[in-house]
């Protein structure tokens, strides 16, 4: 595909040449560039989920799974998620999953949950560092209604218009145990070519404050486990 696009340019630049010399001869000049720019701006695809996912800001540092799910327009607030995801899988007598949260205060706020299971909210900043643990994410958002898949499909999704579209989808960057979390908002692709400079992806990440306009090279660098819902 690439070999038949530069020979789709170069051919086309020929023809243009050629076009710009023959209305010169009867008197009639256009700008070459202005000519070609007009005629390589085609929308062949665009995604949008900004009417499903709302742009949202993480509480905490490593709070970035609960707030991906709050922003899928629940009424389902950080705090409640954080305390799902411990209820299910570490008020059980499981083991302490954190590196920065030392046994006896995992202990304890653990206890403070089957206490009051509003504590999450009421005290959040206990467990601001009780965040989705690497060995759980995957039986949690299984558990939240998502599967994982994979880049190959994501990008089918997005690029091609007989692949339908791609469901509400989350990207992780994955780092040993610990990682980032971000939700897929949306895509232009033009001229069929996630080269072009106008081709972007848009992502709700919770870590700032803005829609992040990204590439796909950007994705594919970035981020290496997704999951769709």
């Amino acid at each position: 595909m690439k070999h038949f696009s530069l020979k789709f340019k170069l051919s086309r630049c020929v023809i243009l040449k050629y076009l710009v010399l023959k209305f010169a001869i009867f008197g009639i000049i256009i700008p070459l560039n202005g000519f070609a720019q007009g005629a390589s701006s085609e929308l062949t695809k665009e995604i949008d989920f900004s009417s499903a996912v709302t742009r949202i800001t993480q509480k905490y540092e490593y709070w970035c799974v609960y707030a991906c799910l709050e922003s899928l327009n629940t009424s389902l607030p950080q705090c409640t998620h954080c305390f799902n995801f411990l209820h299910r899988f570490y008020m059980n007598g499981a083991s302490n999953p954190y590196q920065l949260v030392s046994d006896e205060d995992f202990k304890d706020a653990i206890d403070k949950l089957e206490a009051d299971a509003d504590e999450t909210c009421n005290s959040s900043d206990i467990y601001e560092k009780f965040g989705v643990s690497g060995e759980s994410l995957d039986a949690y958002l299984l558990s939240e209604g998502f599967s994982e898949s994979s880049m190959g499909s994501f990008i089918r999704k997005i690029s091609k218009n007989d692949e339908g579209n791609p469901s509400i989808t989350f990207f992780i960057d994955m780092d040993g145990n610990t990682g980032h979390c971000v939700v897929f908002l949306g895509s232009k692709l033009y001229n069929n070519s996630w080269d072009d400079p106008k081709s972007k992806i848009y992502l709700m990440n919770p870590a700032f404050e803005s829609i992040r306009e990204v590439t796909l090279t950007e994705i594919n660098d970035t981020y290496n486990i997704i999951y769709c819902k």
